[in-house]
Order: C-alpha cells, then sequence, then structure tokens
C-alpha cells in the first residue's frame, strides 16, 4: 500500500506543477504512439544482451530517474547502469500486456502502467515473476525521458 502511495505522490510531484486535465485527440493519440514504441524497444532489450538493455537505460532514462524497485528500494540511474553492464542478473522472457496511458501537458507527459510476466536469473537462480509497473515520460528539448520508473511484484 504504502509503494502505491508513493507512486501516485510521485507521479502527482511531475504531473501537479503541469496542467492536470488529461489531453485527448490526435495529438495525445501521437504521444501514446510513440511512448508505446519505446516501451515495446525496452521490452525488445531486456529480452537480449544486458548490453542491450543499459543501452536503452542510458539514452533514455533522465539522469534524475526515480526508480523503486519491487522490494521497495530505490537506485539511481548509474547504480542500474552499473548492475545491467555487470551481468548479475538477466530477464530470461518478458511479456508486458495491459498498457494504460494517461497524456498531460499539451502531450508533453505520459503515464504509463502495465503488467508483466516472465522471468529473470539472478546468479544461478531462476526467478518467476508477475509485476506491475508504472512509467512517466516527459518530453524535454524533443526527446522523450523517463523521469520515473515503478515496479511492484503481483501475488500469484
Amino acid at each position: 500500500m504504502r509503494k502505491i502511495v508513493l507512486s501516485m505522490f510521485l507521479g502527482a510531484l511531475v504531473v501537479g506543477p503541469v496542467c492536470a486535465q488529461e489531453l485527448t485527440g490526435d495529438k495525445a493519440e501521437a504521444a501514446k504512439k510513440e511512448i508505446l514504441s519505446l516501451e515495446h524497444e525496452k521490452v525488445a532489450g531486456l529480452r537480449g544482451e544486458n548490453s542491450g538493455h543499459a543501452d536503452w537505460v542510458e539514452h533514455y532514462d533522465s539522469d534524475s530517474i526515480v526508480q523503486v524497485n519491487a522490494d521497495g528500494s530505490t537506485r539511481t540511474k548509474a547504480q542500474h547502469l552499473s548492475e545491467l553492464r555487470a551481468g548479475d542478473s538477466k530477464v530470461l522472457t518478458m511479456n508486458q500486456y495491459q498498457y494504460e496511458m494517461h497524456v498531460y501537458n499539451e502531450g508533453n507527459t505520459v503515464v504509463v502502467t502495465n503488467r508483466a510476466t516472465g522471468t529473470l536469473q539472478q546468479h544461478e537462480e531462476i526467478i518467476p515473476v508477475e509485476s506491475r509497473f508504472t512509467d512517466v515520460w516527459v518530453k524535454q528539448n524533443g526527446q522523450w525521458r523517463r523521469v520515473v520508473h515503478d515496479i511492484t511484484n503481483v501475488k500469484r
């Protein structure tokens, strides 16, 4: 419950100062299409070698991203990149679905939620996962940057 409240608070921090009115129409649909493409690119990178996903994180995550992990811990972009490049864990399978997107700030802020199932390998252990994700994307200088990434494990 605390993670949900934290996620809502973080989302409000990003969305609160901008127009709180959700955008609809062609501009919103164009933003959703761009973000869905980036989300699919992220999943494709997850399934590949860690360097591919690390390159994606390097390019799209804001330097000041707020990342909340499923266990409630947080990590910086630099910490996340270090873990990916070290190869300590690897995504074996990943399927993301049930995407919901909300567009704000004249099409420059998109909040995405989705569910995911898959398997991870951490060292020699294979771990099945079922999670819910929240990503907040903000267009900065014409480029999309992920500024919030929150993971919540869903109990089976």
